[in-house]
């Protein structure tokens, strides 16, 4: 018994030194040439890396790579430039289905004769590395290597919208050959993706104007305010301020976003009278867009329990773009009664975004 277990585990020793061996026996390098253009300010920008690697079979026997991938590493991070200055970018990590690679040619030195394997070769971005992968029988003779073309290229990488790069010091930086495996596919998204993703900057407010508080403070509360509620001039407009920034490298979804204002349709036209109910209908709502395509994909769509701030179907907001008003203030919608008579504000509570699931 003692013997059939010592042999095991030297059968085990032996197996574990053979798949240690022939990972060892492959010696591998890499580096990377830049492609740049002229950015703002003078300064470069990189926008493609011409991927350069090898690997060369020390050992004494065939190797073949097929089922193994050369790992690379690649943060995947790009800078999105904000539409209203392009002096000023953000730093996000790109998906891994952005990225495009095209396959140089590539070759064994010392066997086929320079027979291009590009169509045994595929190229995945997953967790912080580009992964080289061997999809088909690819022998690697003792003492050859595979590498690139006459330059030594073997792929070349770039975003899809051709955003800058941020470039890291050890960016394709090989991390050795190991075997890969296709993750299983992602499983459905339950209900809706995310409605506010962590980068894509989503604000905003409403106010009266002119407000009856002192500086604006819409803390206060009505016992703070300069003048009563229904005082002529003051409260006349409900303004509504929006300001989106998609810091993402791709379009956000605004399709499905609500922006949710109570109001009860109320209007106080003196101190003394009390409020007097009106229909929706009463009311103007105005857009205030001008040098943006606000107005264009967001309209108010008023019910008898207040008024709401949607956007058309379809609408997306493209990378690094941002979307707000220009009116009086920066306001992006406001809703007024004829005679500017002042608006019940007091009703206006609990504003809220959020994305309709139906939509």
């Amino acid at each position: 018994m003692a013997t059939m277990q010592t042999s095991r585990r030297f059968f085990l020793f032996l197996l574990m030194c053979c798949v240690t061996r022939t990972r060892a026996d492959l010696t591998t390098e890499s580096t990377f040439e830049r492609v740049e253009r002229d950015g703002t300010e003078g300064k470069v920008e990189l926008v493609e890396l011409k991927g350069q690697y090898t690997i060369r079979n020390d050992g004494a026997n065939d190797v073949n790579l097929a089922g193994q991938a050369l790992m690379l590493r690649f943060p995947g991070y790009v800078r999105v430039k904000n539409d209203d200055d392009p002096a000023q970018s953000t730093l996000t990590r790109a998906l891994p289905r952005d990225w495009i690679f095209e396959c140089f040619w590539s070759y064994v030195e010392g066997r086929y004769n320079g027979t291009n394997v590009c169509p045994s070769i595929d190229f995945v971005v997953s967790s912080n590395v580009v992964e080289v992968r061997f999809v088909n029988t690819l022998i690697l003779c003792p003492g050859c290597t595979l590498r690139g073309d006459s330059s030594y290229t073997s792929f070349v990488l770039k975003h899809r919208a051709y955003f800058p790069i941020f470039e890291n010091g050890d960016m394709l930086k090989s991390l050795g050959v190991r075997t890969f495996f296709d993750a299983p596919p992602p499983p459905p998204p339950r209900g809706r993706r995310v409605c506010f993703p962590r980068e894509v900057d989503f604000s905003f407010k409403v106010s009266s104007y002119p407000s009856r508080f002192a500086a604006d403070d819409e803390s206060a509360s009505s016992d703070d305010a300069v003048v009563p509620l229904g005082t002529a001039g003051f409260d006349a407009f409900l303004r509504v301020f929006l300001d989106v920034r998609n810091r993402q490298s791709i379009d956000y979804d605004m399709s499905s976003v609500v922006i949710d204002v109570p109001f009860d349709w109320k209007i106080s036209p003196s101190e003394s009278s009390g409020k007097i109910q009106q229909t929706p209908d009463d009311f103007f709502a105005r857009c205030h867009g001008q040098g943006t395509t606000l107005c264009d994909v967001a309209y108010v769509l008023k019910e008898s329990s207040g008024f709401q701030i949607r956007f058309n179907p379809g609408f997306t907001l493209c990378p690094g773009c941002s979307l707000r008003g220009k009116g009086p203030q920066g306001a992006a919608f406001e809703l007024y009664s004829p005679f500017l008579f002042p608006l019940d504000i007091e009703s206006v509570r609990g504003a809220s975004a959020f994305c309709d699931a139906q939509l």
